[in-house]
């Protein structure tokens, strides 16, 4: 797990989860030294976990990811509060909206699939 415990609000196809950027986290090593920034691909690993933690039936392990119409349009810096909302419109499909400290920071849709073989 790469971010801090989540207080989530479970209901039918979604969830609500509220966690905080971690201050001193991996994440802003080196993005930027003097000027830290959350990445968008670690704005995308709190989406995958928190699918994989409350609403796919497929196991990480098992699973290919996907994302298509991703915006990244706030900047979240260390200790931002955010509140991730996933909703699921299709088996195996959902769409993402993350705010930080309020405003809207990234939004998209994220497809899940399982890996064939043994």
């Amino acid at each position: 797990m790469l971010w801090l415990p989540q207080v989530a609000f479970e209901e039918q196809g979604a969830v609500t989860v509220q966690t905080q950027a971690p201050l001193g986290s991996m994440w802003f090593d080196g993005h930027f030294p003097d000027n830290p920034v959350l990445p968008g691909v670690a704005m995308l690993a709190l989406v995958e976990e928190t699918i994989f933690r409350h609403l796919s039936n497929i196991p990480e392990e098992r699973a290919s990811v996907s994302y298509r119409q991703v915006r990244f349009k706030a900047i979240v810096r260390p200790g931002h509060q955010l509140k991730l909302r996933i909703t699921q419109f299709q088996p195996e499909q959902y769409n993402f909206a993350l705010q930080s400290n309020g405003t809207l920071a990234s939004t998209g849709t994220c497809y899940l699939s399982p890996l064939s073989g043994p």
